[in-house]
């Protein structure tokens, strides 16, 4: 253009330098949102299915036995997916009466549990059901502390304060034969 002086050229050319930062910025924190988001979500169903996974396993397992190894393969065997690595030592195994109500299994012996239940559907030593809860396992002993969400990037607002929890996503299963075979006990 015949008519612009150079001096007017670099202030526009400032100005789309000033312009292209902006955006770029927007777009980044938008990109980096959508991955933060879409790790929540990918993390929000990983523990979900972890815990059912557990459930179905601890139903099928001896009573009163060690769930170390099935806990382990229920939370994928500690696959790196989160920061902390969620692990077997976060799923919390509990026995519940008809009720619902936690309660200490009776005896180590499957067929006698069978033989309770039974004769007394409502007896409240009748295991009928278990629940696995992810909980975080450096929190209480007594109740279930949930694990907070640890986000990759530092952006405003996902880390808070208080921080973000995901559920306890707490699964109750019917108990299945709970290790039962014949001839177990005397």
């Amino acid at each position: 253009m015949p008519g612009v002086s150079s001096r007017s050229k670099r202030r526009q050319r400032g100005a789309v330098a000033v312009e292209a930062g902006i955006l770029a910025t927007v777009f980044f924190l938008l990109v980096f949102g959508i991955i933060e988001i879409a790790r929540l979500m990918f993390l929000w169903n990983t523990m979900s299915a972890a815990t059912r996974r557990a459930a179905t396993a601890v139903a099928a397992a001896p009573l009163a036995g060690d769930h170390t190894a099935l806990l382990a393969a229920a939370a994928f065997n500690g696959v790196a997916l989160t920061d902390p690595v969620i692990d077997g030592s976060y799923l919390r195994v509990a026995y519940l009466n008809q009720a619902r109500v936690p309660i200490t299994p009776p005896t180590s012996c499957a067929a006698r549990n069978f033989a309770t239940c039974m004769q007394n559907p409502a007896d409240a030593t009748c295991v009928r059901f278990v629940r696995v809860q992810l909980c975080d396992p450096n929190g209480e002993a007594d109740a279930c502390t949930p694990v907070e969400f640890k986000p990759l990037f530092g952006l405003p607002g996902l880390a808070t304060a208080g921080g973000l929890q995901y559920p306890t996503f707490q699964t109750d299963v019917p108990a299945g034969a709970l290790g039962y075979r014949p001839g177990d006990c005397s």
